[in-house]
């Protein structure tokens, strides 16, 4: 078997979460005053409920396959051919860096990425984390230990850049955190 590289790419997650005790006030409400029921959480927000979003990622990843195979995003990209030929799967999981949980995209490759095709690469996950893959998981209810739904959202509009490496991260995390910018994203 030839050897493969490892790659992960990270993401920022943001969640929604309802407590059980607000749940009970939905009966008869409208949907945009329940929206001020939920809490928004960031990253490290997130921490705590690690084992619960991983166990949701694999569970919806499997669906639709046979033999426990899990999704690959790259069996439905249709960009350059180098790249398919370069990237081997995309998978969606997540990662603890520094106290955030992040969006972790875990990449096999047959040989490294250029510049320009990385650049396609990240799109096209951006993509899919928006619109796609993320869309679908982000409708997923997870039942969180102590009472509450949470929703994680693989994408947000306030996402500038797309995917990154957890070294590349650092450094836009330094530029960001200036004296008139703060936050990763």
């Amino acid at each position: 078997m030839e050897d493969t590289l490892k790659i992960e790419l990270l993401t920022p997650l943001t969640g929604t979460f309802l407590p059980n005790e607000m749940e009970q006030d939905w009966e008869g409400e409208e949907y945009h005053e329940l929206e001020e029921e939920q809490v928004l959480f960031d990253g490290a927000d997130l921490i705590p409920y690690v084992s619960e979003i991983q166990e949701k990622i694999a569970e919806y990843s499997r669906v639709g396959h046979e033999d426990d195979k899990t999704d690959n995003l790259m069996d439905y990209f249709d960009g350059s051919a180098a790249i398919k030929e370069k990237v081997l799967s995309a998978v969606p999981s997540v990662k603890e860096a520094d106290g955030v949980l992040y969006g972790c995209t875990i990449l096999e490759l047959k040989e490294y990425l250029e510049t320009e095709e990385l650049s396609e690469l990240c799109e096209y996950l951006t993509g899919q984390y928006s619109d796609g893959w993320g869309e679908g998981f982000e409708q997923i209810d997870i039942e969180c230990e102590g009472g509450g739904i949470l929703n994680v959202h693989f994408y947000n509009s306030s996402m500038i850049y797309g995917p990154r490496t957890e070294q590349e991260l650092k450094g836009v995390e330094a530029v960001q955190q200036g004296p008139q910018m703060g936050g990763i994203w």
